[in-house]
């Protein structure tokens, strides 16, 4: 077993997943919403943090990692967008801005069960937190047709 007294590590880490899935959002006091194939629009990275620290005082210790996710994108003149469930006429089409904001973060108590020179071997518990906040912007041109829509621009 390791001699008594604090031990500290922190690092930093790449995590690249892979952001997909249909969103919808509510259109004003209105049943409609505009649903959006978010894989279509993430484009780009704006910023992202993942990291660990770990405290360690003899057999007990202290593990926290964070991570943090902007992404977002833009389509001009798109179609790939639908009022309610149903498709959206010929004749529109829609500027979106989408952006996604995630954060995780995980904290956790350790113990130590096991240790050499070479390895170490610690049993955790803990909780994990998970936010995620999607925005979508819109501006939609054209004749809609039958499909009522409050606003032909807003964001939620």
């Amino acid at each position: 077993m390791e001699p008594a007294g604090w031990k500290f590590a922190a690092t930093l880490y790449g995590y690249l997943p892979t952001v997909g899935g249909k969103l919808n959002f509510p259109v004003g006091s209105t049943n409609s919403t505009i649903n959006v194939d978010a894989s279509t629009l993430i484009g780009h990275l704006k910023g992202t943090f993942m990291g660990t620290f770990d405290a360690h005082y003899d057999r007990w210790g202290l593990f926290v990692d964070a991570l943090y996710l902007n992404v977002g994108g833009s389509r001009s003149q798109t179609r790939d967008f639908s009022i309610g469930r149903t498709g959206i006429p010929a004749t529109a089409a829609a500027d979106l801005n989408l952006g996604l904001k995630g954060f995780v973060w995980t904290a956790a108590g350790e113990y130590r069960i096991a240790s050499d020179a070479a390895w170490n071997v610690d049993v955790l518990a803990g909780a994990r937190m998970l936010g995620v906040k999607p925005t979508l912007g819109w501006s939609i041109n054209g004749d809609l047709g039958p499909i009522a829509l409050q606003g032909r621009s807003g964001s939620r």
